[in-house]
């Protein structure tokens, strides 16, 4: 009866979210979720509900339901990469690496410009009793928190904002960017990658405001004469262009795909500094950008190197 009651105000989001804490104890599972679904339709932008939904799928194994739940929550808490990382680990086996690609890429461009705001969340509504079905873990519970920027964060939050940079409250981190390549990689989105890895760079360089105009011409800022700078990662020489070893040879890699030869070289020489036994898997990049653009010639220097 009560149930029935409740579809006579079917926007009185308060209502289904305690009607979800009834049912739990007195009703079945079916009509738990069912409440759950009409409080997400009464309130798009609450970000607890669909957490309980997801965890819901989740223990069922139903990845559909779940990819629609994270692009709900990801319109709520937009560019979220805690969020981002979750859905593209259930596109990939789903074969939906293209989305996922397009996602990432969007995502990581985002940030890049430096946009990232975390939506914290304010505590609401957590004295219905309720808990997330089936019972959660610790890791998922922290995970929600870090979602949602809640709970024990609530104390410790400044006066101004807090540190963004933080990847566990959802800001990017340089293997988002390696999972970026290898997702652009596989779905040919030369391009695309190309700027998203200078872009994510100069982001943790602290130069994301710079104007580069010849970004998509001749990667001039690139040239350690024209322009030195420190590189990213101590560890990992690249030819005093500020930029690590591995994504030089991906840009290498995409300059090469993309027909921009000798701007390719300019990115591969780096490289050639090092002995192949120390870059194995970099040389084997190269060497299998130049054989499947059918540059034989380089191909067979590569491979004598």
């Amino acid at each position: 009866m009560w149930l029935f009651m409740a579809h006579l105000v079917p926007k009185d989001y308060d209502m289904w979210r305690q009607l979800a804490v009834v049912a739990q104890h007195y009703g079945t599972e079916r009509e738990v979720f069912h409440c759950y679904k009409k409080a997400t339709a009464a309130d798009p932008r609450d970000l607890l509900v669909p957490w309980h939904l997801i965890k819901h799928h989740d223990q069922k194994g139903q990845l559909s339901p779940q990819i629609d739940l994270y692009k709900h929550l990801l319109r709520q808490a937009e560019h979220n990469m805690v969020l981002m990382r979750r859905l593209v680990a259930i596109l990939q086996p789903k074969n939906m690496a293209t989305e996922a690609a397009v996602l990432m890429n969007a995502a990581l461009t985002y940030h890049a410009q430096g946009k990232y705001v975390h939506p914290w969340v304010e505590a609401a509504l957590e004295d219905l009793g309720e808990s997330l079905l089936p019972a959660q873990s610790e890791y998922e519970t922290t995970l929600f928190d870090r979602i949602t920027f809640r709970k024990q964060y609530v104390l410790t939050l400044p006066s101004g904002s807090p540190d963004l940079a933080d990847p566990d409250l959802g800001a990017m981190t340089i293997d988002d960017l390696f999972l970026a390549c290898d997702l652009l990689f596989s779905n040919n989105m030369n391009h695309d990658l190309l700027l998203l890895i200078k872009r994510v760079v100069r982001f943790f360089q602290g130069r994301h405001a710079e104007v580069v105009p010849d970004e998509t011409v001749s990667d001039a800022e690139y040239n350690p004469q024209l322009h030195p700078r420190a590189p990213l990662d101590e560890a990992s020489a690249d030819g005093g262009a500020g930029m690590p070893l591995e994504f030089r040879v991906m840009l290498g890699v995409c300059r090469l795909n993309l027909g921009h030869v000798e701007v390719a070289e300019t990115h591969f020489d780096p490289l050639r500094a090092y002995d192949v036994t120390d870059q194995l898997e970099l040389y084997e990049m190269m060497l299998t950008a130049y054989m499947s653009n059918r540059h034989w010639g380089e191909s067979c220097r590569t491979g004598r190197e």
